[in-house]
């Protein structure tokens, strides 16, 4: 049986730019146990890369995302209308009234939904409530607002374990129409 390869230079340098930033390469590498120069010749396209780096990078971007989530307890992506708890990882999707659909509740232990979808429904209006002109912000597990340093919008890492290769295209925040609600209370 041949070897599929899944990944694409493209996708590779995004998820390494996620995790890492721009000097990517290095770090990539020793996380993947693979030299500096194999990941400089699959994003080349020297050299194909094996399918199972797709199950590697996601285990990579999971481990990150557990680390991160210990520091930041929600964020709010209003371009595709999800909210993520860190912790648990628990992800929400959020409709134009400011409802919450919990999409994945088998990840959180049934006692903690109502906490989480609590602090996911605040973590939505004080998203939907700042300014625009804000830099991106989250709340932090002791509910201290912090906010993002970057100027530039990219792909969150859970972004990037959602969408399959065909579907990575370049972020543009969405502006708000219309009124802005608060979400129900679900007490």
């Amino acid at each position: 049986m041949r070897d599929r390869h899944v990944s694409t230079p493209a996708r590779l340098a995004r998820i390494g730019r996620a995790l890492y930033g721009e000097r990517w390469q290095t770090s990539l590498a020793a996380d993947l146990h693979v030299a500096d120069r194999t990941i400089r010749r699959w994003v080349a396209g020297d050299a194909p890369i094996p399918a199972s780096i797709e199950a590697e990078l996601r285990q990579i971007m999971a481990k990150r995302m557990s680390a991160i989530g210990g520091m930041i307890g929600y964020s709010v992506s209003p371009s595709n209308r999800t909210v993520l708890h860190h912790p648990t990882g628990a992800c929400f999707r959020y409709d134009d009234i400011g409802g919450l659909t919990l999409l994945n509740a088998a990840v959180v232990p049934p006692n903690l939904i109502p906490l989480v979808t609590e602090g996911a429904a605040e973590a939505m209006c004080d998203e939907l409530e700042r300014d625009l002109r804000d830099k991106p912000q989250w709340s932090s597990p002791a509910g201290r607002k912090q906010r993002s340093t970057s100027t530039e919008s990219q792909p969150s890492i859970v972004d990037l374990l959602a969408m399959p290769d065909a579907e990575l295209v370049e972020f543009e925040p969405e502006p708000l129409r219309g009124p802005i609600s608060r979400a129900p209370d679900l007490s």
